[in-house]
């Protein structure tokens, strides 16, 4: 019989996403700073990780995950004498990774989801690891103050930043594949993961 090669690729994404969180579930949530930094490292790969569709929409997590870093070590390095304190700001810090994870997981699944309420499921599957994303990110404003790393624009805001008429020819071409690259020139994410697609091409050649 045969199945078509996107429903196989959902069956994989879909297996793969229940494993992980399943994964997640079943080990001791992690008491001390050490361990929490060591899990939140762990589900860092997975948004790091080249999939088999590119998407700025991928950057945009990475980008938000690199900047967020930098907030949370310098909340860690003000708070490193009070312990209570680190500890929360360090779980806080896996639980905004758990989240980009999961937008990143509910994002390849409507890559290859076709049924009517794709985009229903997927706005369903990101409504909590978005607000958990938000107010992490609230929290590490308020407490840095003027030390705060502002986010990078996403995808969306870069295009309404875009001269109207290059964004008028851009919808008249019907939006080419490749496009949404020239809205992140100079995008270090972006150079990482056309480099990794570079050496991913290079290999299947050999």
């Amino acid at each position: 019989m045969y199945i078509p090669t996107w429903l196989i690729i959902l069956g994989i994404i879909v297996i793969y996403w229940i494993i992980k969180n399943s994964k997640f579930e079943t080990v001791n949530k992690p008491e001390n700073m050490e361990d929490i930094e060591a899990k939140t490292d762990y589900f860092k790969d997975d948004i790091f990780r080249l999939e088999h569709f590119t998407s700025p929409h991928f950057i945009d997590l990475q980008n938000d995950y690199t900047v967020m870093e930098v907030n949370y070590l310098r909340l860690k390095e003000r708070y490193s004498n009070t312990p209570d304190k680190l500890l929360e700001i360090t779980k806080d810090w896996l639980k905004y990774v758990l989240a980009l994870g999961e937008i990143k997981s509910a994002r390849l699944i409507l890559d290859v989801d076709f049924s009517e309420n794709a985009y229903e499921n997927f706005n369903e599957n990101t409504k909590q690891p978005t607000i958990t994303k938000e107010e992490v990110e609230k929290k590490y404003k308020t407490l840095l103050n003027n030390d705060w790393q502002k986010l990078l624009p996403n995808y969306f805001e870069r295009i309404k930043k875009t001269k109207p008429e290059i964004r008028k020819k851009h919808e008249s071409l019907g939006s080419p594949p490749n496009y949404w690259k020239t809205l992140y020139i100079g995008d270090n994410n972006l150079a990482k993961m056309e480099k990794l697609e570079k050496e991913k091409n290079q290999a299947e050649k050999k």
